[in-house]
């Protein structure tokens, strides 16, 4: 019986050892085909640095937001916003984050934060569908550049300084639409807020409509 059990053994080990030959000989074998073993030739989530120092330039390229701009100026805004609309997901999320870090530092000028958390906060609005309206107690709050408009039952206008039409397209809001009670918070962090309106809110679906007037 001791004698049948061994032989047993040696026959499952030798059999398991065949097994073992054989797939290395398969693995040889595909990495051997062209393109199998280049995980470089795979798509991936990761982008040439190239892609996105440019992804970085056309943030930095993005002309300043301020408050009581021409109507000009509000139609290149928007214009160059949503030429971000294509952009991949990962590959902008790097680009706003290493523009965060190099452009909106402690380290510059209040003057020159200000311009470029301002364009993070913007691009945000024009390529996240955010509501208009939503209870102030319900999202992370990051503060914001000039506040957030929040009405008397508590909820807060995430758009803002947007607006969406019957027909979906986007547009600056006239003066008329300004709230009178501005919700202030920290200072404006744009990293943040990025990350946190990206798990929570989609992408608007590219080509985004725009419009001029309010």
């Amino acid at each position: 019986m001791g004698e049948s059990l061994r032989v047993m053994h040696l026959r499952f080990f030798k059999k398991q050892k065949n097994r073992l030959k054989d797939l290395v000989i398969i693995c040889i074998c595909w990495l051997m085909l062209p393109g199998c073993g280049d995980i470089s030739s795979r798509k991936s989530v990761t982008y040439p640095d190239s892609d996105i120092k440019s992804i970085v330039r056309s943030i930095n390229d993005i002309p300043e937001w301020k408050l009581n701009i021409t109507e000009a100026d509000k139609s290149l805004l928007l214009e160059y916003d949503r030429k971000m609309c294509g952009v991949d997901p990962v590959a902008l999320k790097n680009a706003v984050s290493i523009f965060c870090k190099t452009q909106c530092g402690s380290e510059l000028d209040y003057a020159t934060q200000s311009k470029n958390k301002g364009k993070i906060f913007l691009l945000i609005r024009v390529l996240f569908d955010v509501p208009a309206i939503t209870r102030w107690d319900t999202v992370e709050y990051f503060g914001g550049k000039f506040g957030t408009p929040i009405d008397r039952d508590g909820n807060i206008n995430l758009l803002w300084p947007l607006y969406k039409d019957e027909n979906g397209a986007l547009g600056f809001v006239s003066e008329k639409h300004h709230a009178v009670s501005v919700l202030f918070g920290p200072p404006y962090d744009p990293l943040r807020e990025f990350e946190s309106i990206e798990r929570v809110f989609p992408r608007r679906k590219c080509p985004i409509l725009i419009r001029t007037n309010p």
